[in-house]
Parts: structure tokens; sequence; C-alpha cells
């Protein structure tokens, strides 16, 4: 309803086309202010209303300008190229930041020369979606500047946080203002050099969304497949459907082509964008917040409801029906694993009976974290290694020193393979106890890869009798240990 509704060759007010305007940019402001990965939903939403409103051919233009945005952020470009051709094929991302802001830019110059008619409400609507999106993520953008200290007006996304320490790890005493800085003294400090302390969290955590393959054909073009039959990543959260293979056909239907199924279109256009943005930075399950979701439900939807006879409805009704009832039993199988967890939102179980069934050993340990933050003042702080523990803690960003998901952390401080210096480290850095997830290698299908060895590293340090650790709690069906540092 935002533009002309061709097909009934009545226009929709002026006054209302700017109004839906200055709701997206509102809405869009808020999405961003709460999680900023909503980034990926709302440039093609832009990419959307200036294809629309200017030419098609604007949407191509604001793709070159995204993957220039996203590599002056910060994207590995790196990754991304040895993913598709194997090691060493590398550019540094000045270079694609330049070249693809140079076509973007060019290209939209062109095509706002060559539609000059159209080129001044494009321009107002654009302005108007920034202006509103500007106003409404302004008041997060103040306030964490003004919490930072508003010494500069800068993009501050989140909120400064001066509570969790500050761990030095490399001998270089800092005093950072508001913040408590660990730092590890010369005789112990650790080579920052050495190979040990060469991050690899990041790609293992990321790889296990859209797999571990390498090269174009291999990994680019069976993704599709391989997401949707769930082959790289299993759980309650990333769990795709068969059904999503049959998007495809929706560009066989008449409908879709036809001036009334313009916004279909569209739709499946600006899904296509966000399933790039997501193969391009590899972050997160393929349904990245409700923008992607959107597109994928409703163009099924179109592809039963729009099928042109009554045997193309049945088949893809057939199909889609099918795929639905797989994914009602994974729900099912959901709900017996995590009852417990549902049953307390309505009221049928309390707190206290919904953290015994779910992870029973999380309050104890929570408890005794608590009391050893309070009995060790010169070493107050939890190691975590994954776990849910954190909403289980009071004050828990004062308690917990660091979070080590992938262990690369750990890997660093151990890098000479040397159980007592390593605990004379965590001593130092003021940690009292850890507390691993006895799951943490799972996410890693090779059992010969860096996470596993990572694992494998902390598990021999752990065991070590050197180390002297006390292991109170070893539950590897609940999924969590607990060990207290002497």
């Amino acid at each position: 309803y935002l533009f002309p509704r061709e097909e009934a060759g009545d226009q929709v007010p002026a006054k209302r086309n700017i109004s839906i305007v200055i709701a997206a940019g509102v809405f869009a402001g808020f999405a961003f202010a709460i999680k900023p990965t909503a980034i990926m939903a709302i440039i093609p939403l832009g990419a959307i209303m200036l294809g629309v409103l200017l030419h098609w051919s604007a949407f191509i233009a604001v793709f070159f300008l995204a993957i220039a945005l996203y590599s002056w952020e910060g994207m590995n470009v790196e990754r991304t190229l040895a993913r598709m051709f194997g090691e060493g094929a590398a550019i540094p991302p000045w270079a694609v930041l330049t070249i693809f802001l140079t076509i973007g830019l060019c290209f939209l110059a062109f095509l706002a020369f060559k539609n000059r008619e159209k080129f001044p409400s494009a321009l107002k609507a654009s302005a108007v979606f920034a202006v509103t999106f500007i106003i409404s993520v302004s008041p997060w953008i103040i306030h964490n500047n003004l919490l930072q200290g508003g010494r500069s007006i800068s993009l501050l996304f989140k909120a400064p946080n001066d509570i969790s320490p500050v761990l030095y790890i490399y001998g270089q005493e800092e005093v950072l203002s508001g913040k408590v800085v660990r730092t590890l003294s010369n005789d112990i400090a650790v080579d920052r050099n050495n190979p040990a302390c060469s991050p690899t969290g990041g790609e293992e955590e990321l790889d296990r969304y859209w797999g571990f393959e390498k090269g174009i054909i291999k990994h680019y073009l069976t993704l599709p497949w391989r997401t949707a039959m769930n082959l790289n990543s299993t759980g309650y959260y990333v769990t795709t459907m068969p059904a999503l293979l049959l998007l495809p056909l929706t560009l066989l239907l008449p409908f879709f082509w036809m001036k009334r199924g313009r916004w279909a279109r569209w739709l499946f256009a600006g899904t296509l964008f966000m399933i790039f943005e997501w193969m391009l930075l590899a972050n997160g399950i393929i349904w990245y917040g409700i923008g992607m979701f959107l597109g994928l439900a409703i163009l099924l939807e179109v592809l039963c409801g729009k099928s042109p006879d009554i045997f193309g409805r049945a088949i893809s009704g057939t199909l889609i029906g099918m795929s639905l009832v797989s994914v009602l039993a994974m729900r099912i199988w959901q709900y017996e694993t995590q009852k417990n967890l549902l049953e307390y939102p309505i009221g049928k179980a309390s707190a206290e009976v919904m953290i015994e069934r779910t992870v029973p050993h999380y309050d104890d340990v929570a408890e005794d974290v608590v009391k050893r933050a309070e009995e060790f003042p010169d070493r107050p702080y939890l190691y975590r290694v994954g776990t849910f523990i954190p909403y289980f803690i009071p004050k828990n960003l004062e308690i917990i020193g660091i979070s080590d998901h992938q262990l690369d952390f750990f890997n660093c401080i151990y890098q000479e393979r040397k159980p007592e210096l390593t605990v004379k480290r965590l001593k130092s850095l003021g940690f009292n106890s850890i507390v691993f997830d006895t799951n943490t290698a799972t996410i890693e299908k090779d059992p010969n890869g860096t996470l596993h060895q990572k694992v494998n590293a902390f598990l021999d340090f752990v065991n070590n009798p050197a180390s002297k650790l006390n292991v109170v709690l070893s539950d590897t069906k609940g999924g969590i240990a607990f060990i207290l540092i002497p």
C-alpha cells in the first residue's frame, strides 16, 4: 500500500506515502537500537524503496553500497575469499571499500540522472526515512555517549561497561578510568606472538551455521541444500524445514510476474538480499530476525495460494504440509525436553521447580560462586566457559571475569602447557573458580579441529595433578562442570 496500486488504477495519497515512510524509519530505528544486526534487514528495505521510487536497478546499486558499508565496519573479506578460492586469496578491506563504494555511487548517480523526474520523490522519501531513523536511534546514542563521559559524540551502539574487569595478560601496566583492571606481572606475562594467542573462536562459532566446507561449488552452491536439510546445524533455534527448497518455484508462477504481483517480486528480492548478507557475514541462523523469516514464510504462502490451477495448489500444499508435519514433530520433541521451561510462563510450574527441572546444578553453583566472591575479595571472579549460568548469578557482570566460550583466552594463557604457571596467572587475574560447559566441543564436527584441540588442552589442564584444582561437579549429562581454584 506504500506505492500506487497499479492493479486497481487508483493512487494512494501522498500524505499516506510519507506517513508510512516515517513509520518505517521509526521502527527501523527501534530495531537497530535494540540490536545493531537489524541492519541486515534495514539495508534491503532501503534498496527496495529506492528500486520502487527511482528504478528497479537502484536495488543493485544499494547492493554495492552495502558491501562497501560492511567492509568499512570491518567485514572479514579475506576469510570470505579464502572460503571461496582457498587459502592465500586475499584483498585489503580498503580496496573492497573503494571499489564497491565507487561502483555503487556512480551507478546511483547515473540512475538519478536518467530518471530525473522521479529523483526528487526518491530523494525526499530517502531523506524522510533517514531523518526518522536517526531521530529514533538518537536517544540510545546520546545516552551511551553521556555514560561514556560525553567528551565527544560518536556512534556508540552499546552502553559502556564499567563494572566487569578488564584483563591485560601481556605485562603492560595500564590504568583505565572507571574500570577494574587486572594485569599480569612481567615474569608471568604471556607472549602475544605465540601461535596459541591467535584466536580461532570466530570461525568455530559461525561456521557451525553454514558449514565447514570450502570452495564455490562445495560450499556456496550446496549451502541452500545443507541449510534447508539441517546438515550443518541442528537444535532448538536453528532448525529449518525442507519446504524452503520450494522457494525457487515461486519464479514459475504467472502471478509473480504480473503487475499485481510486484510486491511479491520485491519481497523475493529483499529476502535474497538478506540471505546474501547472511552468507557474506556468516552471522547467526538463516532467518536472522523477523525480516528474513517474514519473506520466507509469505513466499511459501504465495507459492501455494497463487498457483494457477488446483493441481499446482494441491501439490505445493501437500509438500508444504508434509514439511510442516516434520517440523511439528521436532517441536513436540522440543516440548518434551523443555516442557519445564514452557510450564513456568503459563503458571503450571514455579520458578524453583523450573530451575530444578532444567539444570538442577545452576542454583547450587550460583550460590557457591557468590559465596566465594565474598570469601576471596582479592580474586572474586568466575572464569566462564559457556553455560547459561549468568542468568542465575546476581550482579553477574561484577562476578564473571571473562566468558571464554571457545577457549581462545585460555589457550593463550596456557601456551607453554605448564599447569602451575597457568594457575598462577588465573589467580593473579583474580579468578577463584571455573564453570565449564561439557558440550563446548560439540559445535565442531571435526574431532581434530581447533576447538576440539583447545577443549582437550583444557581437560588435560584441569585433570593434571600439578594444577591442584578441585573438581567439585562434573555432570556431562547436565552439561556443566564446576572447578575450584585453590
